[in-house]
């Protein structure tokens, strides 16, 4: 009976760790489970935070064109500006000789 015994104690304990072995497994199983899942997570996050980087580059990009535009605008301004006053002195030019050449035939019809 001891021997019977024995046997059973042991075979209790093989059941046990059987049951153990399992349970242990199906947690690695869960775990590798998360870990797949948190690679996931992972990958989306690098995804969204790769096209949120674009998307503040393309912001950046379109900030510096609208700063060239502006700049560009600024330098045609002062064009503009610099060719109106060179037309508004050529104007004042002519209105000076219109009045010389006025009183020069002003000058010639008294004689």
């Amino acid at each position: 009976h001891a021997a019977e015994g024995t046997i059973y104690e042991m075979t209790t304990k093989i059941s046990d760790m059987e049951t153990t072995a399992e349970t242990t497994r199906s947690e690695l199983t869960a775990n590798s489970v998360l870990i797949t899942q948190l690679h996931n997570d992972a990958d989306t996050f690098d995804i969204r935070a790769l096209s949120q980087q674009a998307i503040v580059d393309e912001l950046r990009a379109q900030l510096a064109a609208s700063a060239n535009r502006e700049a560009e605008q600024a330098l045609l301004l002062e064009e503009t500006r610099t060719e109106a006053a060179h037309n508004k002195a050529e104007l004042e030019r002519r209105v000076s000789e219109a009045a010389d050449l006025k009183r020069s035939i002003a000058s010639l019809l008294a004689e």
